[in-house]
């Protein structure tokens, strides 16, 4: 399966360990999305439906344990972050796409003040 990545966990982030068992396939944009910078050291993906929305990020093959893995490190289980299915959204993808999106509302919530930021590229 697949999961694409833009903040913290792409090469050269501070969790990207996490996926030096998985393999990178390429770089890619990723349209219906807005980027925001939580403040807090990581970005998070809101998901708007505007093929004029988009972010960049990394997309990896990923084994079933490390996407348990990753669930773990987006706090999915706290719900800070939900995984989606890309195929959702993009209905020619074939196989299973993983992004990890939130809201501003959960992000409020958690005590962010989040930014968008332009251009949808997280630096690392």
């Amino acid at each position: 399966m697949k999961v694409i990545v833009y903040g913290t966990l792409k090469k050269g982030g501070k969790l990207s360990s996490y996926l030096d068992d998985s393999e990178f396939i390429i770089d890619t944009v990723v349209t219906g999305f807005k980027m925001y910078d939580s403040k807090s050291g990581f970005p998070f993906a809101v998901k708007t439906d505007e093929d004029d929305d988009w972010i960049w990020g990394e997309k990896y093959d990923v084994h079933s344990g490390t996407l348990r893995t990753l669930d773990l490190v987006e706090s999915v289980h706290l719900g800070l972050y939900k995984r989606i299915d890309l195929r959702e959204m993009k209905p020619k993808l074939k196989e299973p796409t993983y992004i990890y999106v939130s809201t501003l509302s959960k992000m409020s919530s958690f005590g962010l003040i989040p930014e968008e930021i332009e251009g949808g590229v997280w630096k690392v």
